[in-house]
C-alpha cells in the first residue's frame, strides 16, 4: 500500500476493498469442493472458456453477416443517418482535422462503450460498482445510434458474456483481449474501466470526506455517461457539494436525454457544454453557471486525455493552479508506448481517434506548470498508481487469477495544489518546563471555549502525557483566570480495556496526575463503563457504549465540536491507539473505533478516531519531550516552511508557525483539524533540535 497515495485511506477500508474484490454471483465453479477449484479451474474451465469464447464470437459473427450488415447498409446508404458508419463530414474550416463524433449528434462512442461495460460489471456482480449505470444503458447500443437491431444485439451480448462469466469464471473481452491481442491492447474492459470507476469513486469520496462542513465543487470534465453525482452519497445529497458536468454538446444531450427517460433526478447538477478542442472550457463554465473557482474544486477528467492534442492537455491541467487551494484533477493516461499505430487507427475509424500518451510524468507536471500563465499554486502530484496496485486494490480474484486484464497501458494520475495546513510549534526550553507551557496553551483555550459556550470539553490521553498536566491548575492562578472546574467535562482520547485501577488505565493515570487535584465534578470525567469488563464484553461493546454514551452527548452540549484534544504520540509517529499501517486508519464514519490487535500491550483498547480528531475538534494539541520524538517530527515537518512568531522571552519558549501540505504518512502527522491555531505542537528543545 502506498502510505502517501491520496485514495489509499479509502482503497484499503475492509468493507469497501471486499466489495469490490469479492465476486458476489454464484458459478458453476462453486459446486466443486475446495480443494479441487484451483485444478479445476486450470484444466476444466480454461479450456471450456476457450469453448464458450468461440462460440459466442460466431454468434456474433453471424448475427454482423446476416442482420447487421443490411441494417448498416440500410442506414448508411437509404436513409443516410449519421452514425459509427457514417461519420459526419467537417467542415471546410476544420478539414485537415480528424472528426471527433462527441461534438456532433452521434455522441461519444467510446463513452457507449464504457457506459456498457461498467454495466457489465455490476450485473454480473463481480465488484463493478455502477448500480446507475444498467438503467441508462437500457436504452442505448454501444455501437451507437441509428443502426437498427443494434440494440437487440448488445441485450444478446450481455446475456452471452454473463452466462459465460458465470460457466468459467472469466470475463469474455479480457480474456479475449489478453489471449489474441496482447501485444497490441494492454487491457481489457474490466482490466481498465472497473480500476478507473474505483479508483475516481475514492478520489471523489476523500476529496468530499477532506472538504466536510464547508463548500466545494465537483466538476466532471467530459463527463459522458458518468454516473457519480447521481450515486455517489457523499456528493449526490451534500448541501455543500456544487456539481457540474462539462461536455460535448453532442454527447451531453445524448446523456441528459437517457437521464430524463431513467427517471434519474438532475435538478443538483449544472450541465455546461463546450468543445475542448476549439473553447477555453474554463471561461466557458464560469460564464455558463454559478462556478466558484475560489472553492477547492476536484476536476474529474476521465477517459479524455488521450484524445486531445497535447498543449489542449497541457492547458486544461494547468487551469487547476488558477482555483482555489486544495484543487486538484484526477485523470487516467496511457503511456506514449502504449498507443501503437493500430489503436490509432482503429480508434480514428469510430470517431474518437487517439492523440496523446505521456512519456514522463514529472516531465509533464512541469510542462503543466509552465502552461499556465500566472501560476497561482504549484501542482504537485499526490496520487500516480500503475497498473499492479491498481488490481491489487480493485479487481477480483479467482483461485490466485485476476478476472480482469491490465498490463502496463498507463496509470492514474491525480495532480494539484493540497491545502495548506498550519501549525503552531511551542519548543520549551527543557523537558520540566514543558509542562508550564502545556498547562498555558490549555488556559488560552479554556478560556476562549468558557466565554463563548460555557463549558469546555477536552479529551486526554493517559501515558506519560498525563503527568504534563500537574502544574495547570497553578498555570490558572498564575494567568488570573478562573478555570470555572464545574464547567468542566473530561473525556478519554483513547483507554485500555482494563479497570481504572490498573497500571495500564489512563483514567487511572489522568486522575493521579490532574483530576483528583481540581474539583472537576466526578460525573463529568468520563471512563469506559466498566461494567462491561466484568461480563467480558467485546471491545466492540464497549467502544458503541463509549461513542452513544459519552461522545455524542458531549458533542451536542459543546456545538458539535469537542474545544480542546491533548495528545502525545509515540516515537513509531502513533497517537491515541492509532498505530502505523493498521486498518483503523482508515475508518471515517464512526467516532470511537475498537483495536484488538494494539502493536503496544494492553491489545484491546478504543481510540478517538480522525472523524473526531480532524472533523470534530477546534483544537488538537501535540506535547512530548526527548530525542527519541526528534525523527517523528522531522519526517512531519520535513517539507514544512516555518515562520518565526513572537516568542514567551519571559519563559524562554520559542513560538513558530509551520505551513504544511501533504501529511506524513504516521498518524500523529495525519492529524489536520480545521482552522487557525486548531493544531499546535508543544514539544521541548531535545525533541525540536535540527527540525525547525
Amino acid at each position: 500500500m502506498s502510505g502517501s497515495s491520496y485514495t489509499a485511506e479509502l482503497a484499503y477500508d475492509i468493507n469497501r476493498r471486499n466489495d469490490r474484490t469479492t465476486i458476489h454471483c454464484k458459478r458453476l465453479l462453486d459446486i466443486f469442493p475446495k480443494f479441487t477449484k484451483p485444478f479445476v479451474d486450470k484444466y476444466l474451465f480454461g479450456p471450456l472458456s476457450i469453448i464458450t469464447g468461440l462460440g459466442i464470437v460466431v454468434i456474433l459473427l453471424v448475427w454482423y453477416i446476416i442482420i447487421l450488415l443490411p441494417c448498416i447498409f440500410y442506414s448508411k446508404y437509404i436513409m443516410r443517418y449519421p452514425s459509427i458508419f457514417n461519420l459526419p463530414q467537417t467542415t471546410s474550416a476544420s478539414a485537415d482535422k480528424d472528426t471527433n463524433t462527441s461534438n456532433t449528434t452521434i455522441g461519444s462512442i467510446t463513452a457507449l462503450k464504457t457506459l456498457h461495460a461498467r454495466s457489465q460489471m455490476y450485473k454480473q456482480q463481480s465488484g463493478g460498482p455502477d448500480n446507475i449505470a444498467p438503467l441508462i444503458m437500457n436504452q442505448f447500443s454501444p455501437i451507437g445510434p441509428n443502426i437498427p437491431t443494434s440494440y437487440t444485439l448488445t441485450k444478446v451480448y450481455s446475456i452471452l458474456s454473463r452466462v459465460n462469466f458465470y460457466l468459467t469464471g472469466r470475463v469474455f473481452v479480457d480474456q479475449l483481449s489478453e489471449c489474441c491481442f496482447s501485444k497490441i491492447v494492454k487491457f481489457g474492459e474490466v482490466g481498465l474501466l472497473q480500476l478507473r470507476t474505483c479508483w475516481l469513486d475514492d478520489a471523489v469520496d476523500m476529496f468530499a470526506n477532506e472538504n466536510e462542513g464547508r463548500q466545494f465543487n465537483i466538476v466532471i470534465l467530459g463527463a459522458g455517461y458518468d454516473t457519480r453525482c447521481y450515486r455517489l452519497g457523499s456528493i449526490k445529497k451534500n448541501t455543500n457539494a456544487k456539481l457540474y458536468e462539462v461536455d460535448a454538446a453532442g454527447s451531453q444531450e445524448s446523456k441528459m436525454n437517457a437521464l430524463n427517460k431513467a427517471n434519474i433526478d438532475t435538478s443538483h447538477v449544472s450541465f455546461v457544454s463546450v468543445d475542448f478542442e476549439t473553447q477555453d472550457w474554463m471561461e466557458i463554465l464560469q460564464s455558463k453557471s454559478d462556478f466558484d473557482k475560489s472553492l477547492p474544486t476536484l476536476f474529474v477528467w476521465e477517459g479524455v486525455s488521450y484524445y486531445l492534442d497535447k498543449h489542449v492537455v497541457l492547458s486544461t491541467i494547468s487551469k487547476v493552479s488558477k482555483c482555489g487551494r486544495g484543487s486538484y484533477i484526477a485523470f487516467d493516461y496511457f503511456d506514449e508506448s502504449c498507443l501503437n499505430n493500430t489503436m490509432r487507427k482503429s480508434s480514428k475509424k469510430i470517431g474518437e481517434p487517439l492523440k496523446y500518451g505521456i512519456d514522463s510524468v514529472d516531465d509533464f507536471v512541469r510542462e503543466c506548470s509552465e502552461q499556465s500563465e500566472r501560476n497561482e499554486h504549484e501542482l504537485k502530484v499526490v496520487d500516480n498508481l500503475r497498473s499492479d496496485e491498481l488490481k491489487e486494490r480493485y479487481l477480483a480474484k479467482s483461485h490466485g487469477r485476476y478476472i480482469g486484464y491490465s498490463s502496463e497501458f498507463g496509470g492514474f494520475l491525480m495532480i494539484g495544489s493540497p491545502p495548506i495546513y498550519k501549525a503552531k510549534v511551542l519548543i520549551a526550553p527543557s523537558k520540566s518546563s514543558i509542562s508550564n507551557t502545556l498547562a498555558d496553551q490549555i488556559v488560552q483555550t479554556c478560556q476562549v471555549a468558557l466565554e463563548l459556550r460555557d463549558i469546555f470539553t477536552i479529551a486526554l490521553s493517559g501515558g506519560s502525557l498525563a503527568s504534563f498536566l500537574q502544574t495547570l491548575s497553578a498555570r490558572f492562578e498564575k494567568a488570573g483566570v478562573d478555570p470555572e472546574w464545574r464547567k468542566w467535562h473530561v473525556l478519554l482520547a483513547d483507554e485500555r480495556c482494563v479497570v481504572s485501577t490498573d497500571a495500564d488505565s489512563n483514567l487511572g493515570s489522568i486522575r493521579t496526575n490532574f483530576t483528583n487535584n481540581v474539583p472537576i465534578p466526578t460525573k463529568q470525567i468520563y471512563g469506559i463503563d466498566e461494567a462491561f469488563l466484568k461480563l467480558n464484553e467485546s471491545t466492540e461493546i464497549i467502544a458503541i457504549s463509549y461513542e452513544e454514551e459519552v461522545v455524542k452527548p458531549l458533542l451536542q452540549k459543546c456545538s458539535g465540536m469537542l474545544d480542546c484534544v491533548v495528545l502525545g504520540f509515540g516515537p513509531d509517529g502513533h497517537t491515541c491507539s492509532l498505530f502505523p499501517n493498521h486498518p483503523l486508519l482508515n475508518e471515517h464514519t464512526r467516532l470511537v473505533a475498537p483495536i484488538d490487535d494494539s502493536p503496544k500491550p494492553p491489545s484491546s483498547r478504543i481510540t478517538l478516531t480522525f472523524k473526531v480528531l480532524n472533523k470534530l475538534s477546534r483544537q488538537i494539541i501535540f506535547c512530548g519531550a526527548g530525542s527519541s520524538k526528534r525523527p517523528i517530527l522531522e519526517a512531519i515537518f520535513e517539507n514544512g516552511k516555518t515562520k518565526p512568531q513572537t516568542s514567551n522571552k519571559a519563559a524562554n519558549v520559542k513560538m513558530l508557525e509551520v505551513e504544511m501540505t501533504n501529511p506524513a504518512p504516521f498518524p500523529c502527522g495525519m492529524v489536520r483539524p480545521q482552522g487557525k491555531d486548531s493544531l499546535v505542537w508543544v514539544v521541548d528543545a531535545d525533541a525540536a533540535d535540527d527540525v525547525f
